[in-house]
């Protein structure tokens, strides 16, 4: 008996653990979505104003970001960053990655795909250093490095994350995403370029 009711109080303190972290999850999707929804109202308006106030909001972004450059390499087009054999072997002994290759052009948005644990993840931390890779080359602009730390104030990578809008097809929010990130004085035509 006193193990079926030390049970019970477990099975009931795990369902409300879960209560709990369902409704934190659901708070953080809707607010995120109505932020979402708030840009893409603000970025959809027809209202000469607020068109305004989003490109002033860019040509000052584009400011702050010019200032930050100094003390960086100064590159006129950018970075080609390219990465070949990259390897990661934990102290254990087990191999999780194996010899990915690639390149990331600068200007050009890239995605990386693949079955859930496939590693996309763990290639990107390769890359970018937050994981030390065991193996392989990392080089930018033909000049080889450990990993991209040093360029970090003018790179940036989008994680994985759960935020989409559901109702909306693969290439509706892709083509969401880009318009939220991608200057509002852009005309639709240079956004579906780009």
């Amino acid at each position: 008996a006193f193990f079926l009711l030390w049970m019970f109080i477990i099975i009931v303190c795990a369902y409300i653990g879960f209560l709990i972290r369902d409704r934190y999850k659901d708070s953080k999707r809707e607010r995120i979505n109505l932020e979402t929804q708030d840009y893409y109202d603000v970025l959809h308006s027809k209202d000469e104003a607020a068109k305004e106030a989003r490109a002033s909001a860019d040509d000052e972004f584009r400011g702050k970001l010019s200032s930050m450059k100094s003390g960086l390499p100064d590159v006129e087009d950018g970075y080609r960053i390219e990465f070949s054999d990259l390897r990661l072997t934990l102290p254990g002994g087990a191999t999780v990655m194996r010899g990915p290759s690639g390149a990331l052009e600068c200007g050009k948005s890239t995605a990386i795909m693949g079955a859930s644990g496939a590693g996309k993840t763990t290639i990107m931390n390769l890359i970018t250093g937050k994981v030390k890779k065991t193996g392989g080359i990392i080089t930018v602009n033909g000049e080889e490095v450990e990993d991209l730390q040093r360029f970090k104030q003018r790179t940036a990578f989008v994680p994985q994350e759960d935020i989409m809008l559901r109702e909306l097809t693969v290439l509706d929010n892709i083509t969401f995403s880009a318009n939220m990130r991608l200057p509002a004085n852009w005309t639709e035509e240079q956004k579906r370029e780009k």
